[in-house]
């Protein structure tokens, strides 16, 4: 062609080889019709990275369109998980241009200010739940619904247990519920029939969905159902409160509703105990009393969608899926109430005077559980014992009052274990006990007004401590490890005994007092503000990091550390220039203190300084200064 009438100058105007009318040479979108752009953002449909958004906006110039972004997926492995916070720990150490991992950095740097800073976790944390729901696809539930002597139900209603997708059974009794949220984790699947006026029940669990593809939830086999029938309050175990000949036991399902009313059904000793019922739903007030004899147990779907009491109550090998407003609550009693190997899809409260759960084979939280309690004897508890003692799931434990004597501790010796998907947090509380190990891989927020202690021998910090409240205090006491990362915004952080930091510590704001001698192989970073006091010794390894930020020459302008003993050296010691602060010859800074030293930091950086200047430490008999001299 003449080049005045050229489509693409350059190349043959005559191949075009997707035939949309756009020549190879020009072709934006090789492979597909350049011309349909559905959401007008000028990315062909074929090659549109966030369809439905504008792909051009990519405020941080990672690759991945903004409202594409799964905020803190620094990995871009469509998750936020231990990898991205292992990155995001490396990237607070100064300005994002500056890292090593800079095009990482920059995607821990969410606030887009060039630094990866305490306001970028804050929404960091906020993100650390696992994939994003936005980019999982759907799963079809599959499973075959039979009667107890193994032949296949036809027409059998079939549904998610707390709403979703609903269907009916084939003639071979096979059923399928189209387009599940992978999202939704673990579900619950519920069936029933009615055969010439007889119902039946039956329910099964998926514990992993597949996404995109089959999830079969197996064989759901069908147990007669006991109703319920009489419109007042009544005893479990009277016959007359029921439409079968005697009270429900093992094997079968139970239905409590009662329309127009609300009852309380009260289970005690005197309840059949033979065994697992095989469903409950409830929509009436349950109580479980007295029946350390007569215990609860569900084998399959326990569904609970008003309030559960526990006084001496116990429930057995169980999953509590808890309705919209509906909770466990612990209530006050002469013995103990007990879960023994229980998972709790909802909230459980624990906040009158003197209640004490004790916990046998673990605890699975996916909900929030409340404490609240007086001094001494008059406060709340929580008490896991048994060979496995642990803390499960994605929930939330909070201390809600302040004073208050409530805790989480083993009752006999063994390790406690709370597990990375949890959050411990609140006002006025302890967790753990001084002679037990304790290991811990979640998060423990002192965020309320009051002291939040973690007792343990030889315990471990894998996941994060953190203090941001006011007038919030987080106490340690028993020799301990950190291998995660500790955050002070505000309050305090404080320990009695000897402590080894593999981890990170930043200090940005409040106070870090140090009762005992402590170790460094990880990283201290103190920032503009807090002093770190340290009353005994402090040692830091040849892998060890103190880091100093300085945000003007004030004396009160940048990182200190204080050690009463003796500060033993090595490492690096590290100058962090806060954005704007402009280093120059002659300017000083005193970021160490202590009663004597033995040894030397091994390395001075200070990333961003002019390559005319240099960084000369001045080691003195109770202190050590760094300044900024001429190269």
């Amino acid at each position: 062609f003449c080049d005045d009438i050229d489509a693409c100058p350059g190349s043959d105007d005559v191949v075009d080889s997707d035939g949309d009318g756009v020549p190879n040479g020009c072709d934006v979108c090789s492979g597909h019709d350049d011309t349909v752009d559905t959401d007008g953002d000028s990315v062909p449909d074929g090659c549109d990275v966030c369809p439905g958004f504008d792909d051009n906006l990519d405020a941080n110039a990672n690759g991945i369109p903004d409202d594409c972004e799964l905020p803190c997926d620094i990995d871009l492995d469509g998750d936020v998980d231990r990898t991205d916070n292992a990155i995001f720990v490396s990237c607070m150490t100064g300005p994002v241009h500056l890292q090593v991992l800079s095009a990482l950095c920059a995607i821990a740097d969410l606030d887009l200010d060039d630094d990866v800073d305490m306001l970028d976790w804050a929404e960091c944390q906020t993100a650390f739940t696992g994939p994003s729901a936005g980019d999982l696809p759907n799963t079809t539930v599959t499973g075959l619904i039979q009667m107890p002597d193994g032949s296949p139900v036809f027409g059998a209603d079939v549904e998610l247990v707390g709403g979703g997708p609903s269907t009916v059974s084939g003639n071979d009794g096979r059923f399928f519920l189209a387009n599940v949220p992978v999202a939704l984790g673990e579900i619950s699947v519920i069936a029933s029939v009615v055969i010439e006026d007889e119902a039946f029940l039956g329910s099964a669990r998926a514990a992993e969905l597949v996404g995109g593809g089959m999830t079969d939830i197996g064989i759901i086999t069908l147990s007669d159902v006991v109703n319920w029938v009489s419109p007042a309050d009544g005893l479990w175990s009277d016959d007359a409160n029921w439409d079968a000949p005697f009270a429900p036991g093992a094997g079968l399902s139970v239905v409590i509703d009662v329309p127009d009313a609300e009852v309380t059904v009260t289970r005690d000793f005197t309840a059949p105990n033979d065994g697992p019922l095989a469903n409950l739903l409830c929509n009436e007030k349950l109580r479980l009393e007295f029946n350390t004899l007569s215990v609860l147990s569900v084998a399959g779907s326990f569904q609970m969608n008003n309030q559960l009491d526990l006084a001496c109550g116990v429930i057995v090998d169980s999953i509590v899926d808890l309705g919209p407003g509906a909770l466990i609550n612990i209530v006050p009693a002469v013995c103990r109430s007990r879960l023994d190997g229980v998972t709790i899809n909802g909230n459980m409260d624990l906040l009158s005077n003197s209640q004490i759960l004790n916990v046998l084979n673990g605890l699975t939280i996916n909900g929030n559980i409340r404490l609240a309690g007086g001094t001494g004897s008059t406060g709340v508890f929580m008490g896991f014992q048994g060979a496995v003692k642990c803390i499960d799931g994605n929930g939330t434990i909070s201390f809600i009052s302040n004073p208050s004597a409530s805790g989480i501790s083993q009752v006999d010796a063994g390790n406690l274990h709370i597990r990375s998907g949890i959050t411990i947090r609140g006002a006025e509380g302890q967790i753990g006990r001084a002679d037990a190990p304790l290991v811990h891989d979640g998060l423990i927020h002192s965020d309320t007004s009051g002291t939040l202690q973690i007792n343990g021998l030889d315990w471990i910090n894998n996941g994060t401590l953190r203090v941001s409240g006011s007038g919030s205090e987080l106490l340690t006491r028993g020799s301990w490890t950190n291998n995660g990362v500790v955050i002070v915004e505000s309050g305090s952080f404080s320990t009695t005994d000897t402590w080894t930091n593999n981890g990170t510590v930043h200090a940005d704001g409040g106070s870090i007092s140090l009762g005992e001698t402590w170790t460094n192989n990880g990283m201290l970073r103190v920032g503009i503000g807090p002093i770190v006091a340290s009353s005994a010794d402090y040692t830091q390894s040849s892998t060890g990091t103190f880091v100093s930020v300085v945000r003007s020459t004030a004396a009160n302008g940048h990182g200190r550390m204080t050690v009463s003993g003796t500060a033993g050296l090595d490492g690096v010691v590290r100058l962090e220039f806060e954005e704007g602060f402009v280093p120059a010859a002659g300017q000083l800074f005193l970021v160490l203190s202590y009663g004597d030293r033995i040894g030397e930091f091994a390395s001075i950086e200070a990333p961003g300084l002019d390559p005319g200047l240099t960084i000369v430490p001045s080691y003195q008999d109770s202190f050590l200064s760094l300044a900024i001299e001429p190269n």
